[in-house]
């Protein structure tokens, strides 16, 4: 199997490393898979692999089949034990129930791979390690490490071997670039509660879930990215099922997954998405993570988070390469918080900064106020664009700079109320040279 060279500077690391738990990051798109299964195929021990989800564990065997068919491997459940095969596959529900009801032995396994290692300070998790023979390997894989309640992963694997960032990936070529909007809703989050890290759900849908809200939605995905295959989040079931409705009024065709619907309903509504027999798929809690589809080309945000991890969850479903795909086109519907994550905590960059050369674009705007107008003397604001290369013609602007043009008297054109801004706002895709 051919690697990337990120992929064998990993394995080398991981090869190299003498910690017993070895933790890995690496972004959504950027081969977590092929790492750790080529790590295991050269190992010859027998390995278990934990997920948790049927979907995660049924494209590490197909994966492992697929590039590794010497490689024995089996899923394994309550009716399905281990036995001869080198790598053993399961989700982490079914390993804990196994080890409950006590007819699984983890002392057969050498080594431990765990699939979305943030997850591991569950309790679920910490069990099946310390069942775990005391010489065996622990190997987690991740692309958000930070958890929403704040429990650290270094107390089980210590720092990481091995870590990448998403714009590392981009520079690379291994993740496609990213289009940023922000489209501001003038809601406000601030009487909104917290738990473990982020905003209480029904208090969070009984706010943002309105009418005026979601038609903006609908005014976005019309006037950013129509014609673009298009996952939608959002807060919860009643949400999904309400914003679904405000698109079937403008006559487009949208499916939804949600967690209370069937199996084979839900394999059946992702498959017309994989298709492009739908364009748009409206999902709350379950394409977050370990959703695999590259030609995914927008993602809408119709739910704000206080979570790093979730938000960098998100923006990585549209982040993978396709052929044909340039870039990934992010709509971020901005709700009035100070609390929410943004497109610069994922880069971990200073608002009013640019992510190559920390050059201040406020101080840009100060020097030459004039340089964001159109032929006819009008000003607009355009795309939060992080990503462009060093050589960039293109200025991106974040919210914070947005609300230094109006300060400084630059009004988006004309100056009005929010309704009308709001459809200004909705104009961000022109790019303006600098």
């Amino acid at each position: 199997m051919n690697l990337y060279p990120h992929q064998k500077e990993c394995l080398e690391c991981l090869k190299n490393s003498e910690q017993k738990a070895k933790l890995v990051v690496l972004p959504t798109g950027s081969g977590k898979t092929r790492i750790f299964l080529s790590y295991l195929a050269n190992k010859k021990k027998r390995a278990l692999v934990i997920a948790h989800t049927i979907e995660l564990i049924q494209q590490t065997k197909e994966s492992l089949e697929k590039n590794f068919p010497e490689t024995t491997c089996k899923i394994i459940s309550s009716d399905e034990l281990p036995s001869s095969e080198i790598i053993s596959i399961s989700t982490v529900q079914c390993i804990s129930l196994m080890l409950r009801k006590g007819i699984l032995d983890l002392s057969r396994f050498d080594i431990l791979v765990i699939d979305e290692a943030h997850r591991t300070m569950a309790e679920s998790y910490l069990r099946i390690i310390n069942e775990m023979p005391e010489n065996a390997e622990i190997l987690g894989f991740t692309a958000t490490p930070v958890r929403m309640d704040r429990k650290d992963l270094s107390i089980i694997f210590g720092k990481p071997v091995y870590s990448k960032t998403i714009h590392d990936m981009i520079q690379k070529g291994i993740l496609c670039d990213v289009r940023l909007f922000r489209i501001q809703t003038g809601v406000s989050l601030e009487t909104i509660n917290s738990h473990n890290g982020d905003f209480k759900t029904k208090e969070l849908a009984a706010v943002i879930n309105t009418q005026e809200r979601n038609q903006l939605a609908v005014k976005t995905y019309l006037e950013l990215l129509k014609d673009k295959k298009t996952i939608i989040f959002c807060c919860d079931v009643v949400h999904v099922l309400s914003l679904k409705k405000e698109f079937e009024k403008k006559g487009i065709p949208v499916g939804y997954v949600v967690g209370c619907m069937s199996e084979k309903k839900r394999k059946e509504t992702l498959v017309r998405f994989k298709t492009g027999e739908i364009k748009v798929i409206i999902n709350c809690q379950l394409l977050t993570e370990g959703f695999d589809e590259p030609s995914t080309e927008a993602l809408l945000i119709a739910r704000p988070t206080q979570s790093v991890s979730l938000y960098t969850q998100i923006i990585g479903r549209g982040l993978r390469t396709f052929p044909g795909k340039t870039d990934c086109m992010i709509a971020d519907l901005t709700d009035n918080s100070n609390v929410i994550a943004t497109m610069e905590d994922v880069f971990e960059i200073k608002k009013g900064s640019r992510l190559k050369d920390g050059e201040k674009v406020s101080e840009q705007i100060e020097k030459n106020p004039k340089m964001l107008q159109k032929s006819d003397g009008s000003i607009v604001a355009q795309p939060v664009n992080f990503l462009k290369k060093r050589n960039a013609k293109y200025l991106p602007l974040s919210q914070n700079q947005i609300n230094y043009m109006l300060k400084k008297n630059i009004y988006f054109a004309p100056k009005t109320t929010y309704d009308s801004a709001a459809k200004k706002i909705l104009k961000f895709n022109q790019k303006w040279r600098i």
